[in-house]
């Protein structure tokens, strides 16, 4: 069990699941013999409405395929790029694309909200976790509703209060 903070009230809550999460992807990583790929979903925003950022998140994820490559030797980590096009119907399809064509073992992304939430139905219903640097939707935030999602960046209610503050 890990402790976390409410992404909403920013309050100390304890969770039962990412460690959960990390221990299955670590062991899933460990059925893989030395030297074998090991592929990352990327699910980025190729079309739609902030196209226009995705080279940018393209390249950052190449180079932490790269740093993680470079750090140790047991496995080759591939990243595998699909379009959520910040749409939830576009990103649940790519979705399954990574599960039905690929091996991945976790995914980085949506970087929408909605996209992110039309992606974790498809992947959580597969046992797979994903992580989003950019979705901030307050609903997010409940792991009954979505499953395996965790984020890197505060849940918008917390963002306005914060925002909110300084302007008063």
């Amino acid at each position: 069990m890990g402790i976390l903070h409410d992404d909403d009230t920013g309050s100390e809550i304890e969770n039962e699941t990412w460690p959960f999460t990390i221990d299955k992807t670590m062991s899933e990583c460990q059925n893989y013999s030395s030297g074998s790929q090991v592929e990352i979903g990327f699910l980025n925003s190729l079309t739609g409405p902030i196209s226009s950022y995705g080279p940018g998140f393209t390249a950052a994820a190449e180079l932490a395929i790269a740093d993680l490559n470079s750090m140790q030797s047991d496995y080759e980590f591939v990243l595998v790029e699909a379009d959520e096009g910040c749409d939830g119907t576009t990103a649940a399809s790519s979705a399954q694309t990574l599960l039905d064509d690929h091996d991945v073992v976790a995914v980085a992304g949506a970087l929408c909200s909605a996209a992110t939430m039309g992606a974790n139905a498809v992947l959580s219903a597969a046992g797979i976790a994903m992580i989003s640097p950019t979705s901030s939707n307050p609903a997010l935030s409940n792991d009954t509703d979505y499953p395996l999602f965790f984020r890197v960046v505060p849940s918008d209610a917390i963002e306005g209060m914060a925002l909110a503050s300084i302007v008063a």
